[in-house]
């Protein structure tokens, strides 16, 4: 409809108006704004009820010694005024001044609590301490006398090395030798080592010759095996058995010569051992007698606790102060060490004072908050609170009116900026509503003037309609167009048309718009024939010929017999006519161009 009769542009503006009063609208109606309207409205009543009275210059003074200064104790509390931090500045100060008639009781819990903050922080001490007992300090004893059964136990093993191995170095390390004895000691280890070398040599020497002899007793068999001769320097003994005997008996002289050191080796080492078994006496006796002071136990026990016995000895040491007495020795029973600790806890914790007044559970974090240590709050008057809640109700009371001057005037731009937007959208929904009425007096005027002509061009258009010739127009107010019959029915007839005919109210429709509107004698038209009948192009060229012979008339068409058809209806009726094959003058256009 809007192409129809021409009023897309004006379709267009009224589309524009409904986008910006529905952008308007949603600016109006923004639950943000809304919200922060409805805000800025309470706090200025709120402020309004809360403004009081001057109260006075109140000089400033600073209570807090927190390294982080609380917002309340500046000099300037309110940048800009808020009912919420207010309140939090009285409330701070309110739990102070309820605290402050309570010091005593702070004071006794403070106490209680460092405690049992102690006995936590110290319970592994005080364990430790019910393990070792009076035998705390034992640890450097022990380690003198570990140290000696260690250097005890080293000898031993020297001595129980032998006499035959033992070294200067290593004799020199006993102790023990009585006067003179070390030096003849260490003389003969200089003879045993010089007797162990020679001896080594005899007895290498005596097995060389021994080989020797076996070797040349052999080769000298093969040669002659009753040979009465000496194979080395020819004497003659008479038979070879005899000279067999006297070379063995040789043979037994040297090795008796050769192993007489080896005799006098093993009477040396015979004198050393002696020697050394009077130390190795020594020695046992003596760790018999420190062994008797030694707990192996309870060594390794301080051992692993070394690192915390200063604090236990330093534990040990308050206990003493307050009359606890450590009667008992070093316990490796886990069930006695367990009942010593909580012995010792419970006296830690008889140190406590009963209370007798109840404190908030955030007491402390209520002090802390404000005072860097509790002494600092006990130093504190509640008169300096008081002065200081009546400072923090001045200074509130000097931004009050502040923000509500600001307030109002935030208020106040939210109030011009609703207005502005109510005036403008009232504007364009007027426009709007004359740009509708515009579009509907236009179209209805439209219709009325074609309407008429419409109906006598359909109806020769459509020759085939079932329904009967000709239709009617109907805007319903310029909103809806649609084409009715005349049986008085809202159906609308374009529901129930072919192709073809709707095709052919088209073009009545358009040609009833070109009879009365058109002022240029031109009419263009495309492939009329494509949907339409035979029935339909004969009624379209008749009424071409008839209602439109004074116009320039341009149609194309696909099909050469549609196209004779229409020539010739027009030559009948005295209208000169032309037919162009666009084809064939393309082609010509092509070939005169190349």
């Amino acid at each position: 409809m809007n192409n129809l009769f021409n009023i897309s542009d004006v379709k267009a503006e009224t589309d524009n108006c409904k986008a910006v009063a529905l952008r308007l609208t949603k600016f109006l109606r923004d639950p943000k704004r809304a919200a922060e309207s409805s805000k800025l409205k309470t706090e200025s009543v709120l402020l309004k009820g809360m403004i009081q009275a001057a109260l006075g210059a109140i000089e400033y003074k600073k209570i807090s010694t927190a390294e982080l200064q609380p917002a309340w104790d500046k000099e300037s509390p309110f940048p800009t005024y808020s009912t919420e931090i207010h309140a939090d500045f009285v409330k701070s100060i309110q739990r102070l001044q309820s605290l402050a008639p309570l010091k005593s009781a702070i004071q006794i819990r403070d106490k209680n609590d460092s405690i049992e903050n102690y006995v936590e922080l110290n319970k592994d001490s005080v364990k430790s301490l019910a393990r070792f007992g009076s035998d705390l300090s034992t640890l450097d004893g022990l380690d003198l006398i570990k140290n000696e059964l260690n250097g005890l136990t080293k000898s031993g093993g020297i001595i129980r090395r032998g006499a035959t191995v033992v070294k200067s170095d290593e004799a020199t390390s006993l102790s023990g030798w009585a006067p003179g004895r070390l030096d003849w000691f260490q003389e003969q280890i200089v003879r045993r080592d010089a007797l162990q070398q020679k001896s080594t040599t005899n007895a290498s020497a005596a097995a060389e010759l021994n080989r020797l002899k076996a070797e040349l007793m052999a080769e000298h068999a093969k040669l002659n095996a009753n040979d009465q001769h000496c194979p080395l320097c020819g004497a003659d003994w008479q038979a070879h058995d005899i000279m067999l005997k006297k070379i063995e008996l040789r043979s037994n002289q040297i090795n008796n010569a050769l192993s007489a050191d080896g005799q006098t080796l093993l009477t040396l080492t015979g004198l050393m051992t002696a020697e050394l078994a009077l130390i190795e006496a020594q020695i046992k006796a003596r760790e018999a007698q420190i062994s008797v002071g030694y707990n192996s136990a309870l060594h390794k026990a301080l051992l692993r606790d070394k690192a915390r016995l200063p604090a236990v000895a330093q534990l040990a040491a308050q206990l003493n102060v307050l009359g606890v007495q450590l009667d008992y020795a070093f316990s490796e029973n886990e069930e006695v060490v367990d009942t010593r600790t909580e012995e010792l806890t419970a006296s830690i914790r008889r140190q406590k004072t009963p209370e007798t007044e109840p404190l908030p559970e955030d007491w402390r974090k209520v002090i802390t908050a404000a005072f860097k240590d509790l002494q600092d709050f006990y130093v504190v008057e509640l008169q300096a609170l008081n002065d200081k809640e009546l400072f923090i109700a001045a200074k509130a009371n000097e931004a009050q009116s502040t923000r509500l001057k600001q307030c109002l005037n935030e208020l106040q731009v939210i109030q011009r900026e609703n207005e502005a937007a109510k005036v403008a959208k009232d504007k364009v929904n007027k426009l709007k509503a004359t740009l509708e009425k515009t579009e509907r007096s236009y179209s209805e005027q439209t219709i009325a003037e074609i309407e008429l002509i419409f109906h006598i061009y359909s109806g020769r258009l459509i020759q085939n309609y079932q329904r009967g010739l000709g239709l009617f127009i109907e805007s319903k107010d310029g909103k809806e167009l649609k084409f009715l019959t005349a049986e008085k029915s809202e159906h609308d007839a374009i529901l129930s048309m072919s192709s073809g005919q709707v095709s052919a109210l088209s073009l009545g429709f358009f040609l009833s718009l070109n009879r009365v509107y058109s002022t240029v004698p031109l009419i263009l038209i495309d492939d009329p024939s494509q949907s339409l009948d035979e029935v339909n192009i004969a009624s379209l060229t008749d009424l071409l010929r008839c209602e439109f012979n004074n116009r320039q008339l341009i149609v194309s068409s696909h099909e050469d017999d549609i196209s004779a058809y229409m020539r010739y209806r027009f030559n009948k009726a005295g209208l000169s006519t032309r037919s162009l094959n666009m084809q064939r003058l393309a082609k010509d256009a092509l070939a005169t161009a190349d």
